[in-house]
This record gives C-alpha cells, structure tokens and sequence, in this order.
C-alpha cells in the first residue's frame, strides 16, 4: 500500500500572530548618563577578565554565560545607537585621523628598528639594545 503524502494547503492553515517586543529603553538622566556608560563597561570588563582568567572550565564557562548575559542586558537597557558604539561609518576627517596615525606609527617604528639596530632576532638574548 503506497503511502500518501501529507501537504497542507496554504489557504486553510491559520496565520500565526508573532508578538512582537517593544522594549523601551531606560532613561537615563544626562547627568548620569556618563556614570552609567562607565559602569556598563566595568562590569562587562570585569565579567570577561573573570571568565577568561578563571582557573578551571566550569567556571570559566559560568563568568563567560554571566558576561554575555550583561552585555546583552545593558544592551536591551540602553539601546545605544551604531554610532555611539562605534560601529558606524567614521567621518572623512575620522578616517584620515586614523590613516595619518597608522602611517605615522609605522614609520616610527621603521626608525626604532633602525636605532636599535636592526632587526630583531628571534634568540634567547633578545632583548639587546645596544645601549650600553
């Protein structure tokens, strides 16, 4: 006996409603608006440093799920714009400001290599400066 499909057709299946979540976020006072946003990044630095500094796994893995659960809190709470965290796209004057930089760094470091003398060996006596 052949088995028979079983297909349901489009038009008598029930749309399903999808809540939607409207969250609004904190309000947070102008004043302490800054106090907040440095909060927010101690306790996310101190939650990560904890996960990734813990001596063994299992608590590693609990400081880990802690960290992302407060970021994903602070987050939802304040919802900070792309900008603001810095995901956005920089400015013309942002992007020659950090071009400018990079070249500068590394022709400075193109000079330290040469004043120090050279380049740097991989060897157990490195660090030899030549200083004295």
């Amino acid at each position: 006996m052949a088995v028979q499909t079983k297909t349901f057709y489009a038009w008598v299946v029930a749309p399903a409603s999808v809540p939607t979540l409207r969250l609004q976020p904190l309000e947070v006072r102008l004043a302490y608006w800054r106090y907040f946003t440095w909060f927010q990044l101690i306790v996310a630095y101190v939650l990560m440093e904890r996960a990734l500094w813990s001596s063994r796994l299992a608590f590693r893995n609990k400081w880990a799920l802690l960290a992302a659960i407060a970021v994903f809190v602070f987050i939802l709470v304040d919802r900070p714009s792309l900008q603001r965290m810095g995901l956005g796209l920089p400015s013309s004057f942002g992007a020659s400001l950090v071009l400018a930089v990079s070249f500068a760094t590394a022709v400075f470091l193109v000079f330290m290599v040469r004043w120090v003398g050279g380049q740097v060996p991989a060897n157990p006596t490195w660090p030899t400066l030549h200083l004295t």
